[in-house]
This record gives structure tokens, sequence and C-alpha cells, in this order.
């Protein structure tokens, strides 16, 4: 039984936020992204930051919480890209996107992946999505799957702000501290 909460969340974007108004744009992104044109220039900084934090290839790429928005721009040159989400109709739409991904309906807190499988992890906009007493639950499962020498990379926007946080832990000696 999932709990109220994340049922409220996968409600949400299966109902609302993954559905397209009709300039074509999904109702959670018109409602919650700043798209003007004066932005283009700091969300390319953004995706370059985002970038960064990985290496150029590996093994197994996870898209943690990607909804209908696979961040293939990221995951290249890794031979698997691996999204994985709570809502059927982001990860119906995340699969007419990117056709040689592999397509997870679950839970980020109670990831169903080997120990030590993935060479990099990216999960933007998802942990505030997770009851605040499960978000360690979830940044440990990170930690559990992604293998020594990789990387995770969090975005997150700061309550009461419009201000973007890129949290990139490089090795899994950072979450261990957890």
């Amino acid at each position: 039984m999932m709990r109220k909460e994340k049922e409220i969340v996968k409600n949400f974007y299966n109902n609302f936020g993954w559905l397209k108004n009709t300039n074509g744009t999904y109702k959670d992104t018109f409602i919650n992204v700043d798209m003007r044109p004066i932005l283009d220039f700091y969300h390319k900084k953004i995706c370059t930051r985002v970038k960064n934090c990985f290496s150029l290839s590996g093994r197994y790429f996870l898209d943690a919480g990607s909804g209908a928005n696979p961040a293939y721009q990221y995951s290249a040159g890794y031979q698997c890209h691996v999204c994985i989400d709570l809502s059927k109709r982001g990860f119906l739409e995340a699969k007419s996107k990117l056709q040689k991904g592999v397509y997870v309906l679950a839970d980020i807190t109670k990831l169903p992946f080997r120990d030590n499988i993935f060479d990099a992890i990216f999960a933007a906009h998802v942990l505030y999505h997770v009851p605040k007493d499960e978000q360690e639950y979830a940044v440990r499962e990170f930690h559990r799957v992604l293998k020594s020498g990789g990387a995770v990379a969090l975005s997150f926007i700061h309550a009461g702000t419009a201000r973007l946080t890129l949290c990139s832990l490089r090795h899994r000696d950072y979450l261990k501290k957890l």
C-alpha cells in the first residue's frame, strides 16, 4: 500500500501534470517552469553544470523520477538509460521520447535494482515529492545502487526562492556519512 502523500503525487502527474495544454506544453512545466526565451542562457548553463557531474560514458544511467522528460542529454555516452517514476503517464511519455531506454514504474525510496549497478544517477526536482521522513531513504537507495566512483546529481529548488541548487556527489563515500 502506497502512502497517501505519494498517492497524491502519483495522481497529480497521471491526471494533470503530464497532460499537455493546447500549446503542447506539459501542464506541470507550464505552472512550474519559467520558459521565457530570456532564460535560455540560464537553462543551458545549468545543463552544462549537470553534464560536468558525470563521466562521458558508462554502462547504466539512472534517471530517478524522470516523469515525462527523460534526461537523455546527460546519458548519451551510457549504454542504457533507465527511467524510474511513480507515474504511469510519465512512464509512457518518457517511453515515447527515449525508445532505447528501460522504464520502471517504482518508488525511488525502494529501488528495485541490485547494489552497485549504476555509473551515474540524476534526480531532478524529485526529492521534494518524497515525504520528508523518507527523503533520506531515497538518497540511501541512490548510494546502494551507485557504483564506487560513480556520480549522483540532485537538483532542486529551495523553498520560497527561485534558486536552483545542484548537489553533485562524485563518489559513494560522500553518501556513507548519512
